[in-house]
């Protein structure tokens, strides 16, 4: 079998598509010889029908919806796999709406990460019940080298940090800490908001850059390469996710796979990863004065810091899907048949 994996973004890029793929196309490789990824503003058909695949994997029903043209030009069935923003954000959207839905539609099979997820699209998509699949993620890849991160970055080892790991871009919603955290570090001056990731809307990282100049105590640290993430998510007292929506975080997902402190908003797609007060502290999305008493008691209440990042490891370890790249191929085998 030969397999075309058609993806927003792939690696040095860093986003939770090329996170996925990476972990699952490297996990394939034990049942497929060959394998072409390709992002999806980089088709190139001479190469593709050069190739010959038999089946293709598009992650993102708009970004990839390229998969659709080419599925019908080589006569070859995809499956397709709901990411986050194409069924939350890009279904608002008229014209986006029509692509998503005609590519769900086609798709020959629909993966998502978690049975929760499935059943958000079934409520969206009753008709697709019978060709879509909940297949759960594989341990995250974490490898890493020695890397000073704090000591690069001029944070001190006694301060307490708050990382937001995430492309910037509006959906991410990046800047929404700086108000809270501004009042918490004029309380605890030992207090650093750190932020990583690739820029994605340079108008947006214009609006951040003019609210952190000054102030030093925010640090962008742009994206940082896979093998010297996990320092930062170590290095770090709590991970934050405010996006205004998700799929299923990587980021979130790998703080718990370290045990880490997460504070997050508490929207449909990190709800179905973390519980408030039990594996994260959550808040309203969008309400300041909320995510201010949480980071507040995060920062003031060790043990329970401690508990929560212990009780998010326990919980991810349940959550760890070792047969994922099996269950995939068992599903392009009975596509292709």
């Amino acid at each position: 079998m030969k397999l075309l994996i058609i993806t927003p973004t792939y690696y040095p890029n860093i986003s939770g598509n090329a996170i996925d793929v990476e972990r699952i196309s490297l996990g394939l490789r034990r049942y497929i010889n060959k394998i072409m990824i390709i992002t999806s503003e980089k088709v190139n058909i001479k190469h593709i029908k050069e190739f010959s695949p038999n089946i293709i994997h598009a992650y993102h029903a708009y970004k990839s919806s390229i998969a659709v043209r080419l599925s019908e030009e080589l006569d070859i069935p995809f499956v397709l796999t709901l990411t986050g923003t194409d069924y939350n954000q890009d279904l608002k959207k008229p014209q986006k709406k029509r692509i998503v839905l005609d590519t769900i539609n086609k798709a020959s099979a629909i993966t998502v990460f978690s049975d929760k997820t499935k059943k958000v699209i079934l409520n969206k998509f009753p008709r697709i019940k019978n060709k879509i699949y909940a297949i759960k993620r594989d341990k995250p890849m974490l490898e890493c080298i020695k890397w000073e991160f704090k000591h690069r970055n001029e944070i001190d080892r006694k301060d307490f940090v708050f990382t937001l790991i995430a492309g910037i871009r509006q959906v991410k919603n990046n800047n929404f800490p700086i108000k809270p955290l501004k009042r918490l570090h004029k309380k605890f001056p030992n207090i650093k908001f750190v932020m990583a990731g690739p820029v994605l809307d340079k108008n947006y990282f214009s609006e951040i850059k003019n609210e952190i100049k000054d102030k030093p105590w925010i640090k962008y640290i742009g994206a940082i390469p896979r093998n010297k993430i996990r320092q930062v998510y170590e290095d770090s007292d709590v991970i934050i996710n405010c996006s205004n929506s998700e799929g299923l975080s990587n980021v979130i997902f790998e703080a718990m796979f370290l045990g880490k402190a997460i504070l997050a908003s508490d929207i449909p797609g990190n709800r179905f990863l973390v519980n408030n007060n039990i594996t994260c502290l959550s808040y309203e999305h969008g309400n300041e004065e909320k995510f201010y008493k949480q980071a507040l008691k995060l920062y003031e209440d060790k043990k329970k810091l401690k508990k929560l990042g212990f009780n998010a490891k326990k919980e991810c370890d349940k959550l760890i899907n070792s047969k994922e790249a099996e269950e995939y191929y068992k599903i392009y085998q009975s596509v292709v048949n």
